[in-house]
């Protein structure tokens, strides 16, 4: 039987999500976004790459009760996130919505396709957490996602394949598959995107030696500091 997946699009999932691929040194596509987050968060930059697991699994307890508040962060975190949120809608007035609205693309994606993927895995004696928990954010990098803890990841609601040959539910794919793999290294990680490539090819989702190579290249940043 395959995962009960819980969704949630969240504008304060979102902000963190943003500010901590700031943090990292990824390269913000949209120029605007990266020069808010210049602003705003270079002043509590140091923190936020401290406290960063903890900081999600606070953001995550409170996505049940309101998906959207930045209450649960601590005083000297919550100002300047507040200022970031304010200086996003200005720079994407409908930002909520948005947030909302790219929901749908890839849970019809993973509802036709993802099933039949970790099916295959299964077989081969992968299996995912029964339940997971996926919260999706505003693309920030033209694609990303990660497992914060034991059933809980995080994804880049793209509204298209960023990777025209490498569909975005085969990376969701991937990172359920994660969700059950305690202690998991690096390592694990990569070995795994060459069985769940695999597994897609297998319900013809994608070419295998090509998904795997681009996946190899794209899915993977230098580092998982939130």
């Amino acid at each position: 039987m395959p995962p009960q997946l819980q969704w949630t699009a969240s504008t304060a999932a979102s902000l963190l999500h943003m500010a901590s691929m700031w943090c990292q040194g990824a390269e913000i596509v949209d120029a605007r976004i990266r020069a808010v987050l210049e602003t705003s968060i270079a002043p509590i930059r140091d923190r936020l790459t401290s406290e960063g697991d903890a900081l999600w699994s606070q953001c995550f307890a409170t996505l049940a009760t309101d998906s959207n508040t930045l209450r649960w962060l601590a005083p000297p975190l919550l100002d300047p996130f507040l200022e970031l949120g304010q200086a996003i809608e200005s720079v994407l007035p409908d930002f909520d919505q948005q947030v909302a609205s790219r929901q749908r693309p890839l849970r019809d994606a993973w509802e036709s396709r993802g099933p039949g993927i970790l099916s295959v895995l299964a077989k081969r004696g992968i299996c995912a957490s029964p339940q997971a928990h996926v919260v999706l954010v505003q693309p920030v990098v033209g694609g990303y996602g990660r497992v914060i803890a034991s059933g809980q990841l995080i994804m880049e609601a793209m509204l298209v394949n960023s990777i025209p040959r490498l569909p975005e539910v085969v990376r969701l794919a991937w990172l359920v598959a994660q969700t059950n793999m305690d202690n998991k290294t690096e390592l694990d990680r990569l070995a795994l995107i060459t069985a769940v490539v695999e597994a897609a090819a297998e319900v013809e989702l994608v070419q295998p030696d090509e998904a795997i190579q681009l996946a190899l290249k794209h899915w993977s940043l230098p580092s998982d500091v939130s």
